[in-house]
């Protein structure tokens, strides 16, 4: 039992070192003239999205419940009409279906 509990307080250390890591590149890549390969950028934003669904699971936090909530966030969003973003979040929600 030990074990698990410290298997399970390892990975989760792991995972959000790793996800502030990836939100600190992620910083590094934003700074104005500063040109970055689009590949590097995709890959640091699908390990962002990765990291989060396994800390939820680690959360005990199924993966489904994870993107209702974030459907629904964004459903929310699109209903804001100050949202600087909104067109953005329009064809979002449109390439989910």
């Amino acid at each position: 039992m030990n074990i698990d509990i410290t298997r399970a307080i390892r990975i989760l250390e792991d995972t959000k070192s790793d996800l502030l890591m990836q939100v600190a590149n992620l910083y590094g890549i934003v700074v104005p003239f500063k040109k970055v390969d689009l590949d590097i950028k995709e890959d640091l934003l699908a390990q962002i999205i990765i990291d989060s669904y396994l800390l939820a699971k680690l959360f005990s936090i199924d993966y489904e419940s994870v993107t209702k909530k974030m459907n629904n966030k964004l459903r929310l969003s699109v209903l804001k009409e100050d949202n600087k973003a909104h067109k953005d979040l329009l064809k979002y929600i449109e390439s989910l279906k």
